[in-house]
């Protein structure tokens, strides 16, 4: 077989054997020193070596055997393979909230984004860090469904951005947003009435939550039958919240202004962040 032709078992034993690639892309490596940092018996790491070098992977060198550029290629398409699906499986519950929303994403986008996983006894062991972000930020969009946000978060969401003046877009259900309007009205209606610009807007098919800042993104995967957050994952990645702002798009022109519902009070914000376009 010429080294130049491919073989579908490359594939197989490229990412079986992907240990060994990592090895030899860091340095040369003689087959003995492979047998010893792998801990490979000699049969073994004689049926790899063989293969890699069967298909053009390795070479020779007095150093010990080393990575060809088709075998760089494959090792690169590897670990990128190998990423990508570590974080699709990290990121399952969010994978499936917006595959339920037809909404597409590229889950490569977030490999080295933050992920937090609530427990039991702390359904929102990210509250913290969602204050800073939302205290620092001069803008917040946000899309989510969830209504079972603790009233304490909410009051302190509404002390921010009367004492910051941010502005705001918040596209959630129809019961979120009635429900909004009656938690901590005085404080709502100062909102409403003072420095900060904000809009409310309702959409019926949210299966997720998600929060775009000034530079910075957080996504958030609720159980269906609780609505307590199962996954928050955040990142300041440029194209992850290039691919939110697609999303949110999408949303905002879905989307109806919440000062059409029956119950919304009539001095609450219909407009919100002015567009730099």
């Amino acid at each position: 077989m010429s080294a130049t032709e491919f073989d579908p078992a490359v594939l197989t034993t490229a990412v079986e054997r992907k240990p060994v690639l990592d090895a030899l892309a860091k340095e040369p490596h003689h087959r003995k020193e492979l047998q010893a940092e792998l801990d490979l018996s000699k049969t073994t790491c004689h049926r790899i070596v063989r293969t890699f070098d069967d298909h053009g992977l390795l070479r020779r060198t007095d150093s010990g055997y080393e990575l060809t550029r088709l075998g760089e290629i494959v090792h690169e398409q590897v670990e990128s393979f190998d990423a990508t699906v570590r974080t699709a499986y990290r990121l399952q519950p969010l994978v499936a909230a917006f595959d339920e929303a037809g909404v597409s994403v590229d889950v490569a986008l977030f490999g080295d984004a933050r992920v937090t996983i609530p427990e039991p006894g702390d359904p929102y062991p990210f509250a913290d860090r969602t204050m800073d972000l939302f205290r620092s930020s001069d803008t917040i969009r946000i899309v989510d469904c969830n209504q079972l946000v603790p009233p304490l978060y909410v009051e302190k969401m509404l002390d921010i951005a009367i004492g910051t003046g941010m502005s705001g877009e918040f596209i959630i259900t129809e019961e979120i947003a009635l429900a909004n309007m009656e938690q901590f009205p005085e404080r709502q209606r100062e909102v409403a009435e003072g420095d900060a610009a904000s809009e409310y807007r309702v959409h019926d098919g949210i299966t997720f939550g998600m929060a775009i800042y000034d530079d910075h993104l957080d996504l958030r995967a609720y159980d269906e039958e609780t609505g307590t957050p199962v996954l928050y994952v955040d990142t300041d990645d440029p194209d992850a919240i290039a691919w939110a702002e697609n999303v949110y798009a999408r949303y905002y022109e879905e989307s109806r202004p919440a000062t059409d519902l029956d119950g919304f009070p009539d001095w609450a914000p219909d407009s919100g962040i002015e567009s730099d376009e």
